[in-house]
């Protein structure tokens, strides 16, 4: 009977029932697991060490197996061999997989650096460092302040009233002709004893009136005034007058010694004169408010034509006498420079030059007056300026 058992067996696996290796087992032997080996590692998961713990091991003996005599479960030989296995393979590998998943970490890191190469772009601020070059630029800008005031002039001295050559505008004040900075006006009209006077800043501001204002044809400087009896005065004359008076920029009263060069030069026709014989006073040197009242040189134009200058015996005492410089007839455009320089009068008519003797004692202080300052008592006068100019110098 052993013996076709046996054969039964064999057959079977020769026709392919056997799934692995069969051991065959042996009277009085417990067979050992068909298929532990191959289900072991099936069921582990990655990654995960397989229990050598044979769970397979069958209850029952194979159809036809003797009963083993002994009950001791024996120790599986191929479960050992197996674990070993499954262990270094399936631990091992996922292990590099994942660490080169993290890998381009690093390479992030870099893609931050070039934040930095941003900072470089602010070093274009010293681009804004060149508009330290546009200052200098505006650095002439104090050499024109020194060019207005005279050149060498003494202490006390003011700058000029220079007009630009060219025509006259017509159709603008008397500022937009003329240099106003160095002039204050007096007019023949206001309170009595106290004539209404317009401040230099006015004047730059673009005053005009009846009595001083843009001839509308030929844009000339044109000052009026009107008879005797029908204006207003100073407390020390008779006359009415029209007239510009030399101040300071600031507008202060000028006052400046007789040292160095001082003109006056002025370029007018006077179309109505007064028939009083000294007609219209055209332009004067003046002592300095501080010192007297009294007009140093005044320049007459009478009815006839007659140019004449006349001088105070001295600062303190009234009492002209007159030296004439020239003849032009009423209408006539004409050209004088009145020059006080170094303690000496000369005044100059068409280019003609006369000294006139002065005994006023030297180191005293004067200023300029120009326009017209009406002498008779006939209906006023016209005189109208084509330009004036002071130097102080």
């Amino acid at each position: 009977m052993q013996r076709n058992v046996l054969g039964a067996a064999a057959l079977v696996c020769l026709l392919g029932g056997c799934g692995g290796v069969t051991q065959v087992p042996q009277f009085g032997g417990t067979p050992g697991p068909t298929q532990a080996p191959t289900a072991t590692p099936t069921s582990s998961p990655a990654g995960a060490t397989p229990t050598p713990v044979a769970t397979d091991t069958p209850t029952q003996s194979p159809t036809g197996s003797p009963t083993p005599k002994s009950s001791a479960t024996p120790k599986p030989t191929a479960t050992p061999t197996q674990a070993p296995t499954g262990a270094p393979t399936d631990t091992a590998s996922p292990a590099p997989t994942d660490t080169p998943t993290s890998g381009p970490g690093p390479t992030a890191t870099p893609t931050a650096a070039p934040t930095a190469t941003s900072a470089p772009t602010v070093t274009p601020k010293p681009t804004a460092t060149p508009k330290a070059t546009a200052t200098p630029t505006s650095a002439p800008t104090p050499t024109n302040a020194p060019t207005a005031t005279p050149t060498a002039g003494p202490a006390g001295s003011f700058p000029g009233s220079q007009l630009p050559p060219g025509t006259l505008n017509p159709n603008v004040p008397p500022s937009g002709n003329f240099d106003m900075s160095i002039w204050s006006l007096q007019l023949p009209i206001g309170p009595s004893g106290s004539p209404t006077t317009i401040t230099n800043t006015a004047l730059q501001a673009g005053y005009t009136s009846a009595y001083f204002q843009t001839n509308t044809t030929s844009g000339t400087l044109d000052f009026f005034t009107p008879e005797a009896n029908g204006c207003t005065t100073t407390a020390n004359s008779k006359s009415c007058r029209s007239e510009l008076r030399e101040v300071t920029p600031a507008g202060l009263p000028a006052a400046w010694p007789d040292t160095g060069t001082n003109t006056l030069t002025a370029t007018l026709v006077a179309t109505k004169v007064a028939g009083d014989p000294k007609g219209v006073v055209v332009g004067q040197i003046h002592f300095a408010s501080t010192i007297s009242t009294l007009p140093a040189a005044e320049l007459f134009y009478g009815s006839s034509g007659k140019l004449e200058v006349g001088i105070e015996p001295s600062a303190t005492s009234s009492g002209e006498t007159y030296t004439q410089v020239g003849t032009v007839a009423v209408g006539t455009k004409f050209t004088y420079v009145i020059d006080l320089s170094g303690n000496k009068l000369t005044v100059t008519v068409n280019n003609k030059a006369t000294a006139i003797p002065i005994a006023y004692p030297a180191n005293l202080q004067y200023y300029f007056k120009a326009g017209d300052y009406g002498q008779g008592t006939a209906p006023g006068d016209n005189v109208s300026f084509y330009g004036i100019n002071v130097v102080h110098k």
